[in-house]
């Protein structure tokens, strides 16, 4: 096998979860680390009641390895129901400054709706929460179906400072609500993925007016 250079390309825009001044000055070049050493993170976030800590089990997959990354970076949080179906804000799974005000100040089946198929702004959520849940690994007990389950994805290669506010975001504006279970998904890389431990990917940003691409470059994944 040889070297590839493998280049993901995301656009980011002022009303993701992570505001993209943030990102410009708080990522750093994403890590392949030890299991013990990327397990080291999940402690970092406060332990709250309702609040499930996970990891990706292994992924043999380059692309699915990028894509899960990207969502930690983003900050990303999606919202699933009872019968375990994605939610849609408007037609949108990801969260959003105005959706996460909305969601403080209202009830969650009075905002959201099931997203469907023609959905344009999916991303690369699962639309079920049991094809998330077969990928995943808890750190304790795995949680039980609440009638909503709200995912939180994040890295610690986003500057600690905002994953943590990222995360508080998230929990303030939907702790409230009645039978909710929060689940934070670490998407750090990890050496047990045939990654070679201690290398580190590249991250560049061009912007654009409101939007910012970014591109990440990971040239020491084999093909």
């Amino acid at each position: 096998m040889k070297n590839i250079l493998i280049t993901l390309l995301s656009t980011l825009v002022f009303t993701s979860c992570t505001p993209t001044l943030k990102l410009l000055t708080g990522v750093r070049n994403p890590k392949v680390r030890s299991d013990q050493k990327a397990d080291e993170f999940l402690q970092r976030l406060p332990d709250t009641l309702n609040v499930y800590d996970a990891r990706f089990k292994k992924i043999d997959d380059k692309t699915d390895i990028l894509l899960n990354l990207m969502k930690g970076m983003g900050s990303e949080a999606h919202v699933y129901d009872k019968e375990q179906d994605l939610l849609c804000y408007q037609g949108d799974s990801f969260c959003s400054g105005v959706v996460l005000t909305e969601a403080e100040n209202n009830q969650i089946e009075d905002i959201y709706q099931k997203c469907s198929p023609e959905e344009t702004n999916l991303g690369s959520a699962p639309i079920k929460l049991n094809t998330l849940f077969e990928n995943l690994a808890f750190e304790d007990e795995v949680p039980e179906k609440a009638t909503y389950t709200v995912v939180f994805f994040w890295s610690y290669d986003l500057a600690r400072k905002f994953h943590e506010e990222n995360w508080l975001d998230v929990y303030e504006s939907f702790k409230s609500k009645e039978d909710v279970e929060f689940i934070r998904v670490n998407t750090d890389l990890r050496s047990s993925w045939n990654l070679p431990e201690g290398k580190k990917g590249k991250i560049k940003f061009k912007r654009d007016g409101d939007e910012v691409d970014m591109t990440l470059v990971m040239p020491f994944i084999e093909d």
